[in-house]
């Protein structure tokens, strides 16, 4: 559960970050390219989840055919697929709400980059984890001012 203390729960996470990659980053994206981000941003998700569905499937499927052959990384592999099951899932419902620029759907995006975070670590990815949470996160928080509570 979400804390409303100062510095406390995901509230204290989005401020510490914010001050990172949003408003105290030395780097600003222009308000221009904020808003086309913004604007078409949503459909270009919109694209990736009904690209990435039917590939998380497939995956899946090579997966159990695999399975016998994969031994131990079994385990892994369908934790990776269960985090990003979960970071589609919260995508699909932040996306209403992201063409509507509401703030709860950016937090929703916020912590699907979270769940997606975690996957990436798990499997062992670490240094292409940092680099890509790094641009993620930059990218979420310079959009975060344009999104409303």
């Amino acid at each position: 559960m979400a804390s409303s203390a100062p510095g406390g729960g995901i509230d204290g996470i989005i401020s510490q970050l914010d001050q990172f990659f949003g408003a105290g980053c030395p780097l600003q994206l222009p308000d221009g390219v904020r808003e086309f981000l913004v604007k078409f941003g949503p459909w270009i998700t919109l694209v990736v989840l009904i690209i990435s569905i039917p590939a998380m499937l497939a995956a899946l499927g090579f997966g159990t055919l695999l399975s016998p052959f994969l031994g131990p990384k079994v385990a892994g592999f369908g934790l990776a697929w269960l985090l990003g099951a979960v970071q589609t899932a919260i995508t699909a419902v932040a996306l209403p709400g992201l063409f509507r620029r509401q703030y709860a759907s950016w937090r929703l995006m916020f912590m699907g980059q979270g769940v997606g975070i975690l996957a990436n670590l798990l499997s062992g990815a670490i240094l292409g984890t940092l680099l890509g949470a790094a641009i993620g996160l930059f990218l979420l928080f310079q959009l975060r001012p344009k999104y409303v509570h």
